[in-house]
């Protein structure tokens, strides 16, 4: 089906989105399987083109937000999304809405990839490490869903396009 309807190209996006959510999921340490989540599903949305390195941030989340709406949807209703992610404060424009989470899943990537890994909590006796647990739960399910939006309907995303975003390259 992917081959079909996205070319060679989306059946290797597909390929490397699922090796990378396999290595999430096997992961002990809850910021390498949030790089792992996070970056299985930047496998799926860039495009062929050198300009793809421009704008990775927001091409994240409006990508996400169109691959998979109700996954967002789904983890801003579970009760323990604050714990996951921090506070979100509910508007009416759900799209700023899921810009505000998925910019903070963004950066909950990028945090240990520029300053190193943290110690995972949930390792500990005492029980700590809830909202890491409960975020890798969450992130599991996002990524999941994206990439079954993605294998339904293969693309590329455009943002970041010298001609469609001029300040960005």
């Amino acid at each position: 089906y992917v081959m079909s309807y996205g070319g060679p190209e989306s059946v290797l996006k597909a390929r490397n989105a699922l090796l990378t959510y396999d290595a999430a999921l096997r992961q002990a340490n809850h910021d390498v399987a949030t790089i792992l989540f996070v970056t299985a599903i930047e496998a799926l949305i860039p495009p062929p083109m050198d300009w793809r390195k421009e704008r990775v941030t927001a091409r994240f989340v409006i990508a996400v937000q169109e691959l998979c709406p109700q996954a967002l949807e789904e983890i801003l209703a579970h009760a323990n999304s604050e714990l996951a992610f921090g506070p979100i404060k509910q508007r009416q424009n759900r799209r700023k809405v899921y810009e505000s989470l998925l910019g903070r899943i963004y950066g909950m990537r990028s945090s240990p990839v520029h300053a190193g890994l943290s110690i995972t909590p949930r390792l500990f006796a005492h029980g700590s490490g809830a909202d890491a647990t409960m975020r890798i739960a969450l992130l599991s399910d996002l990524t999941r869903a994206a990439i079954l939006a993605f294998i339904q309907a293969p693309r590329n995303f455009l943002v970041g396009h010298p001609v469609l975003y001029p300040g960005s390259v």
